[in-house]
């Protein structure tokens, strides 16, 4: 733990730090709505057309009951192997995604008949008890057939209680007709070509229920990551024609409070996208979905101090000149989160880059590492200029200090 001393020190250096001149990070969104539909394989199904809701959908009450065996137990899908929707259960896509080993991912969510989601201010909305949200995984079919489906290899289920949100993952059968709940998680060979032609080969890791806690939940509470209003502020191609998604839940009557139309509201770029935003929007997106539910001095690694954020705008806790605290040998020997115009010295992007399960970044949910993330964050970092003797002063006094308090054991990694 931090003493006094310690977070004194930090005072000073954010203080210090808040006289550098690091690019802009306030404005992370983009100043204006693309209107291309999202376009990730595989072909998102359409949403069911029946008018009503039907009577014995599994999930109509607050109840805290077990989620059942099997997914098709939830009356979720109309057809479960090519993942069409039952009725009043949407498909929705993300601008930002967060890196799930290059599978594909197709979401899904249900409000109860009657019930309504409510936006929020600070963009995360509030579900109604009942609701229900679906992830499912998969691959192209091995050895590539374009007649055959993608290999569905789990769906991840969160459902919102009266006390608050649960989840489990399923890990569907080689067939793909249906999928059991799988509370200890499992391991799924894979294998599959890329699209620049390569095979690749790994063992895939279907969650257990810790591993849902390790980024859903936070100050014991499970939370929503990705579905927040400024992520899903993008058109998608529905089965009736492409439309803004928030404009389509007003129109369907599930969203209510949104204090205008998509245009005048936030909008998360797509970090994958060169033409949305730029470098920084870009990069700081991916971390904010990818990092930033762990990373916050709520979450789970607040204790290392830094904040990922898209709200952050001290240069330190993002990382500027920021020394390990937690990191453990995740450092692996370098002195900075962030060291501007250097990536190769930065251990932000060694973490992001290293599977290695001491050091990777985030710890679970992946085994290979996102390359083009990593070039984004890299080209994030290079471009980042300091006033030259500013830094070096500012480098010299962090190491006067640091280097003081662990000669006292005041200060400990």
């Amino acid at each position: 733990m931090r003493t006094q001393t310690q977070h004194a020190c930090i005072a000073a250096i954010l203080i210090a730090l808040a006289g550098c001149s690091p690019p802009p990070v306030s404005d992370t969104s983009a100043p204006a709505r693309s209107g291309a539909p999202i376009s990730s394989p595989p072909p998102q199904p359409p949403a069911g057309q029946a008018d009503t809701d039907a009577d014995d959908f599994f999930f109509e009450t607050a109840d805290a009951k077990p989620m059942p065996a099997m997914l098709s137990e939830f009356g979720a899908f109309q057809d479960m192997a090519r993942q069409i929707p039952a009725a009043n259960v949407i498909p929705y896509g993300l601008n930002t995604e967060h890196f799930a080993d290059y599978a594909h991912v197709r979401r899904f969510v249900r409000v109860p008949q009657d019930a309504q989601i409510h936006y929020s201010t600070d963009g995360v909305p509030t579900f109604p008890v009942g609701t229900l949200l679906l992830q499912t995984f998969s691959y192209p079919a091995y050895p590539p057939d374009p007649a055959l489906p993608e290999r569905l290899i789990e769906t991840r289920v969160m459902r919102r209680l009266e006390t608050g949100w649960d989840g489990v993952a399923y890990s569907w059968n080689k067939e793909g007709t249906d999928a059991r709940r799988a509370l200890a998680g499992g391991i799924v060979p894979v294998t599959w070509v890329d699209p620049a032609g390569q095979e690749q080969s790994f063992r895939y890791i279907v969650p257990n229920a810790n591993d849902c806690k390790r980024c859903h939940e936070n100050q014991g509470a499970m939370l929503v990551i990705g579905l927040v209003l400024g992520n899903v502020n993008l058109d998608y191609a529905y089965a009736d024609g492409s439309r803004n998604q928030i404009e389509h839940w007003l129109q369907r009557g599930i969203l209510t409070g949104a204090p205008g139309m998509p245009d005048d509201l936030p909008r998360l770029v797509r970090w994958n996208d060169s033409t949305d935003g730029t470098v920084e929007h870009r990069a700081r997106a991916w971390l904010q979905v990818n990092c930033a539910h762990c990373h916050n001095p709520a979450g789970a690694a607040g204790v290392s101090g830094l904040d990922l954020r898209l709200t952050e705008a001290s240069p330190i806790r993002l990382g500027v000149y920021k020394p390990p605290v937690a990191a453990g040998r995740g450092s692996e020997g370098h002195r900075y989160s962030i060291e501007p115009g250097n990536p190769q010295a930065s251990f932000l992007v060694g973490r992001l880059t290293s599977c290695d399960p001491a050091v990777m970044m985030p710890p679970v949910g992946r085994r290979l590492s996102n390359a083009e993330a990593v070039e984004l964050v890299s080209e994030w970092i290079a471009g980042m200029h300091f006033s030259e003797s500013d830094a070096q002063k500012l480098i010299a006094k962090q190491r006067e200090i640091f280097e003081r308090l662990k000669r006292e054991g005041e200060w400990i990694e």
